[in-house]
């Protein structure tokens, strides 16, 4: 429960030698402090009954208002507490000044949105799962961004280690998307910067060691026999063409046109950073993008066959089913090479 006391602020004192009222809610040893609308001088000011001595001339007035706004302030605290045993004083302080809390599914749904909007389909993605997973946690409840506490968020990652049986970097990466949304949140003067919880959490990481093909795992992927027309088999020549052309990313090799390629190197601007980048493609590499060479293609047409007379406005809706289907194909071609069971996770 919080404590709510009224007091005199004696270190704001103005020119005047005036200092304010206020009221002070402590929590959990966290104190706010909620500014009242008179200002008397400290000689004024009985500390031990917490009201305003005869000596003033409004005295009889000012403590009226006090006895109200005290009275108003445990009301708020006894309602907003019942409602969120979790509410910290910054939840508090916003009902008794007056404000509305800010819900926080409506404002994070626009603010993923923007990557979408963006180009950031990767980034939409994996947003919109983490958001999802979060509504999933609360049931479809309306929840505000006072609720997210350090002991709620606390509650949700031993909920993402115990029960989904999430990793420690996968707990960070959900974390790391709530962060971006209560620091921007924050910067649009919707919150108060007293209420985000991460200016008190620190976020874990672990290292991890990445596992890499060598040369002989990836001849034999690439030498798997698979039936030409399968949209396996051009799922296998992307993830081949990516290896040999510097571990291209997909966003970018679904998006190469025949005027990013001269004949012996690729020329394009990175989707992810904008970055330009050339790089000389080796001779299999040159095998694979001839493949898809035709008399009538022109310089504005995919290269790769997954996006064939797809019209550009069009690329970034696709991106997000794409995205997913070479992860597909990783897994079947395990099952034709079962001594390769790594490719699962590379």
């Amino acid at each position: 429960m919080a404590t709510i006391k009224i007091i005199l602020r004696t270190s704001k004192i103005n020119s005047a030698g005036e200092a304010p009222l206020c009221i002070r809610l402590i929590k959990n040893r966290v104190a706010k402090f909620v500014f009242l609308d008179y200002r008397i001088r400290p000689e004024q000011w009985d500390e031990k009954e917490k009201r305003v001595k005869k000596s003033h001339p409004n005295f009889t007035r000012i403590n009226n208002y006090i006895a109200q706004k005290f009275a108003e302030a445990q009301a708020w605290a006894i309602d907003v507490e019942s409602e969120n045993k979790n509410a910290n004083t910054g939840a508090i302080k916003q009902s008794i000044k007056g404000k509305a809390s800010v819900e926080f599914f409506p404002y994070a749904d626009r603010f993923v949105s923007l990557f979408e909007l963006s180009g950031k389909i990767g980034s939409h993605g994996r947003a919109k799962s983490v958001i999802q997973k979060l509504r999933e946690y609360v049931k479809g409840s309306r929840i505000t961004f006072d609720q997210l506490t350090v002991s709620f968020l606390k509650e949700y990652e031993y909920y993402m280690q115990s029960e989904l049986k999430n990793r420690v970097n996968t707990i960070h990466a959900n974390m790391r998307v709530f962060r971006t949304i209560f620091n921007n949140a924050v910067r649009e003067d919707l919150i108060p910067a007293e209420i985000n919880p991460f200016n008190k959490m620190k976020l874990k990481t672990e290292q991890t060691q990445r596992a890499y093909l060598t040369e002989e795992e990836l001849n034999r992927i690439d030498s798997l026999v698979l039936t030409e027309s399968f949209m396996i088999n051009h799922h296998r020549n992307i993830y081949v063409f990516s290896a040999y052309a510097g571990g291209l990313r997909i966003s970018d090799v679904l998006q190469l046109r025949w005027n990013n390629f001269d004949g012996e190197k690729i020329r394009i601007k990175i989707h992810k950073t904008q970055t330009p980048l050339s790089i000389m493609l080796p001779e299999r590499a040159l095998q694979i993008i001839n493949f898809y060479k035709r008399e009538n293609s022109t310089g504005n047409d995919f290269i790769s066959h997954c996006l064939k007379c797809v019209l550009m406005k069009k690329v970034l809706y696709i991106f997000t089913t794409l995205f997913q289907q070479p992860q597909h194909t990783r897994i079947k071609i395990c099952r034709s090479l079962p001594n390769l069971p790594r490719l699962r996770n590379i």
